[in-house]
């Protein structure tokens, strides 16, 4: 059916026409944001980034300052570290808890507890009574419930991985 001589293709085509018009105009303002926002940070250095190791967005408290009594700075192997075959040396062994090195020795550790945690997590099957087991925010907020577990488990199962790491990059065995 034409309205007053144009056809329905011609005003579909005109329709389409303007919604790619008006798609391309929004991908080119957002291609001059982000252009800008890049002009903005050629400055910054990743010394400007984070002091505290830590990604932008992190919700997780991590490990600074977990430990900061003085027998931390003197603290022993524990776990694996204690029993590997590098610390079973005639050598005394010590390990600086307080320090950066360990602090990213124990993000390390709670990397692979995370890496751990997520196969086994994939072993399992859901079920549901409702049908949002597959939703957006569930996975969310299941991930963010797996991060604080696996830093629990670092904090406080001393598999000594962490441990292991710090003498090994300390130059200790």
């Amino acid at each position: 059916m034409a309205v007053s001589g144009i056809s329905n293709t011609q005003i579909t085509g005109t329709l389409s026409n303007g919604n790619f018009a008006l798609t391309n105009a929004q991908q080119k303002s957002e291609s001059s944001k982000f252009e800008s926002l890049l002009k903005q940070m050629s400055g910054v250095s990743s010394s400007n980034v984070s002091t505290s190791h830590r990604l932008n967005g992190d919700y997780t408290k991590g490990f600074e300052g977990s430990y900061t009594s003085e027998s931390d700075k003197t603290a022993s192997p524990r776990g694996f570290a204690s029993n590997s075959s590098s610390v079973n040396t005639n050598k005394k062994i010590t390990i600086d808890r307080t320090s950066q090195l360990y602090e990213q020795s124990m993000e390390m550790e709670n990397y692979l507890v995370k890496m751990m945690l997520s196969s086994m997590r994939n072993t399992i099957t859901h079920t549901s009574l409702s049908n949002d087991e597959n939703s957006f925010a569930r996975k969310m907020y299941e991930d963010m419930m797996y991060d604080n577990v696996s830093e629990s488990i670092t904090k406080n199962a001393g598999f000594g991985i962490a441990d292991q790491i710090y003498i090994e990059l300390s130059g200790q065995r």
